[in-house]
């Protein structure tokens, strides 16, 4: 069975560079511009892995909250990497509020692509 990720990135080149990436690397490979868009996608998808960027419309941090409202059988089912280069503030505020949202792990932009493909690894062993 083959791992289905679903990327939420609003840049268009890293949403691209993300999606090439693992689409290189064997994943099933769905893409969203923004938070407002996984969660219609998700009632008729089911997926392994979110890989969300935290600042965007919708933002991560909206994002990441309504995972865990009743509806979507009591949290989100997958797991979850958060990614953010921090728009007008440190990507570790954003990266931390991540974290007590529920987020697995978390990223900091530029992200390099064996980082990224090592820690979708690990995270998917867990």
């Amino acid at each position: 069975m083959v791992t289905r990720i679903l990327v939420v990135e609003d840049d268009p080149s890293v949403q691209s560079m993300l999606r090439q990436t693992l689409v290189d690397a064997g994943y099933d490979v769905l893409t969203a511009n923004d938070g407002s868009e996984v969660i219609a996608l998700l009632k008729a998808q089911s997926i392994d892995l979110l890989i969300t960027d935290m600042v965007m419309p919708m933002s991560g941090v909206e994002l990441l909250g309504s995972l865990v409202k009743p509806g979507l059988a009591g949290g989100p089912g997958f797991k979850i990497i958060a990614i953010s280069g921090g728009g007008d503030l440190d990507p570790e505020r954003y990266l931390r509020s991540a974290k007590l949202l529920g987020a697995d792990r978390t990223l900091a932009k530029p992200i390099l692509r064996q980082v990224l493909l090592q820690t979708i690894d690990e995270v998917l062993a867990e």
